[in-house]
């Protein structure tokens, strides 16, 4: 969520706080990125980078996004 701009926004809904329209925009925008990528076939989501990680290395999974800090461990 954060590379579509939509991390403030959710922080602020979480705290109860109203959202300005921007951050709407932002928070929308990334909702309907997340039913897009649910419409696909073959898209998976993870409860956690670890449990991602885990299937990664047990040959299951053909590719999955990697943060540069947890590159060693993907490659592993």
């Amino acid at each position: 969520m954060g590379s579509t701009g939509a991390l403030p926004a959710i922080d602020k809904a979480v705290l109860g706080q109203p959202l300005h329209p921007t951050e709407r925009r932002a928070l929308t925008g990334w909702l309907d990125w997340m039913q897009n990528a649910s419409n696909q076939q073959r898209v998976t989501y993870f409860p956690d980078q670890p449990t991602a990680e885990a299937e990664f290395k047990a040959g299951r999974l053909d590719w999955i996004p990697c943060r540069s800090t947890v590159l060693p461990n993907c490659a592993r």
